[in-house]
């Protein structure tokens, strides 16, 4: 088969495989690495014996077509000059394919190239996030400028029962927000809930901003399974809160003193940066409580 369609075919699957089995790196598993491993040295094997592969002059373009999707979208999204001038990954992919395009190099040498690209993609995944972008290339958390005029004993948020206001007046607050389709989100759960359950002095608010038919149902956001105390999640169902202080990523983490005061704030979230960010969260947390 000479058709360039079924070389086609192997990179729309390869797109695929990474993206749903391994590339959602906050979400894989040993098993799904595992089985992303397995399936690409199959396909790749299956390509490489095929009449297309041999005989199509332009095969190796079409079978770098996911791995430069995934490349492409990352340098799109992220900021750090390093990473996209001076890291020699980058230019180690580069070469390759000119060598393998003009210089008559082994067209085998195409598939050690797909695996280099997939697995730099893979390793700089959490950075694609925007939300990340900010606060990646820094070890400072920069606070956002947030709406600080407002008081959190004015806002009725929904339990998994009724409707009602925070009781600001026995603890600190702390105020978390997110969303089940935000990576960042998904690690700061992962990564920080045990360390603030340890905070006596803080009581930790999960809050959902209710955009409508494409989110979750409330049964299922009083049940996500990622958030271990399910009494901490609530909803701003009537996007009062969210409107008020002009918020439009995750997450958000804004830490209110006994009087309903908002002290101190920033957004974003980095997995490999956990250290600094709990280390900020103590900070705001004395200053809530003087």
């Amino acid at each position: 088969m000479k058709s360039p369609l079924y070389i086609l075919t192997y990179s729309v699957v390869l797109i695929l495989v990474w993206g749903l089995m391994l590339l959602d790196a906050e979400f894989s598993t040993i098993y799904s690495r595992l089985l992303c491993f397995i399936a690409t040295a199959y396909f790749t094997y299956l390509i490489k014996e095929s009449q297309a592969y041999k005989q199509l002059k332009y095969a190796p373009i079409l079978i770098m077509i996911g791995p430069l999707f995934y490349l492409v979208m990352f340098l799109i999204n992220f900021s750090s000059i390093y990473l996209i001038i001076y890291n020699p990954i980058i230019w180690i992919i580069m070469f390759f394919l000119f060598a393998i395009l003009k210089l008559k190099l082994t067209r085998d040498y195409i598939f050690i190239v797909l695996f280099i690209t997939y697995f730099y993609n893979f390793h700089v995944y959490p950075y694609y996030t925007k939300a990340n972008r900010s606060n990646s290339a820094t070890t400072e958390i920069v606070a956002k400028e947030l709406n600080k005029a407002h008081n959190l004993k004015d806002f009725e948020f929904e339990g998994d029962e009724k409707k009602f206001t925070i009781d600001t007046t026995k603890k600190i607050i702390l105020i978390e927000t997110w969303n089940e389709k935000c990576p960042p989100c998904m690690s700061s759960i992962r990564d920080l809930e045990g360390f603030i359950d340890s905070q006596s002095t803080v009581q930790h608010v999960y809050l959902y901003q209710d955009f409508g038919k494409d989110n979750l149902p409330p049964n299922k956001i009083f049940e996500f399974s990622k958030i271990a105390d399910k009494g901490k999640i609530f909803i701003d169902s009537d996007n009062t809160y969210f409107k008020t202080l002009e918020m439009n990523s995750y997450p958000n983490f804004l830490v209110y003193n006994t009087k309903g005061e908002l002290i101190d704030y920033f957004t974003g979230y980095v997995p490999s940066k956990k250290e600094e960010y709990k280390t900020r969260l103590k900070k705001m947390f004395v200053t809530a409580g003087k």
